[in-house]
């Protein structure tokens, strides 16, 4: 599934050149980012929040392949583009447009090799659920996301 990853990245390149947009880190004097970046990173655009295309496009993808648990495979997608606002690397318009344009690269990925890709991964989680397999990361990552909040999204 990592095609999906290299055309998010593809996609969000391709826009940001041709619409850049300072993200707020640059944009605003004395805003810091909650990660550490270097001058490339700080001069990148913000419009479209890559990790939003990203985290939308592969939360469509997980909700393809447990159909049973799509809402809350959707909902830690939106999570992963709105922690790019949270720490001050994304406009929250940008966020939100980068989820958008997630959600349409997934429905438009129809090659057969990568419909046969989503195939083979429905069986790969099918084959995993069968046999109980779990994460002791998803519960620590749960507890921390639970307690994060959802009001540091707003522009400055």
């Amino acid at each position: 599934m990592n095609r999906l990853l290299v055309d998010a990245d593809s996609l969000t390149r391709l826009l940001a050149e041709r619409t850049p947009r300072p993200r707020p880190i640059k944009a605003v004097d004395g805003l810091q980012p909650c990660q550490r970046v270097n001058d490339a990173v700080r001069d990148g655009s913000s419009w479209p929040a890559g990790g939003a295309v990203a985290g939308a496009a592969y939360g469509e993808m997980f909700a393809t392949l447990a159909p049973d648990r799509a809402a809350e495979a959707r909902r830690i997608g939106r999570e992963v583009g709105l922690s790019r606002a949270v720490c001050r690397m994304n406009w929250p318009a940008d966020v939100a447009d980068g989820a958008v344009l997630g959600q349409r690269l997934f429905a438009a990925e129809s090659s057969p090799a990568f419909t046969a890709d989503v195939e083979a991964a429905r069986a790969e989680v099918a084959a995993a659920r069968a046999e109980g397999l779990t994460n002791p990361g998803c519960a620590a990552e749960r507890r921390a996301l639970a307690q994060a909040g959802r009001g540091a999204t707003s522009e400055p």
